[in-house]
């Protein structure tokens, strides 16, 4: 089990799941502490792709993953997507 900040506990899981393809990795990892920061278990996934040898082209399939446990998405995307409208009201 892990604990979150608030002291409550969630079992672990294996399975995880894409809430968002980022921009940069910048932007991924801005994303991860966030949600960290509010208790979630964050990963991101492809980061290395972005400046893989060979010159892959930018793109949706190079593009870092933010993933968390699938049991955690609906969560974490409504945190998401609570932060996107207060920082486009204000």
């Amino acid at each position: 089990m892990n604990e979150r900040k608030d002291g409550s506990k969630r079992e672990a899981t294996k399975e995880l799941v894409e809430i968002v393809r980022a921009r940069s990795a910048m932007e991924a990892h801005a994303i991860r502490i966030l949600l960290e920061e509010h208790g979630f278990d964050v990963r991101i996934d492809g980061e290395a792709l972005l400046g893989a040898l060979g010159g892959l082209p930018v793109g949706w399939e190079t593009a870092p993953r933010v993933l968390v446990p699938a049991d955690e998405a609906a969560g974490a995307v409504e945190l998401i997507e609570t932060i996107k409208r207060q920082q486009t009201e204000s």
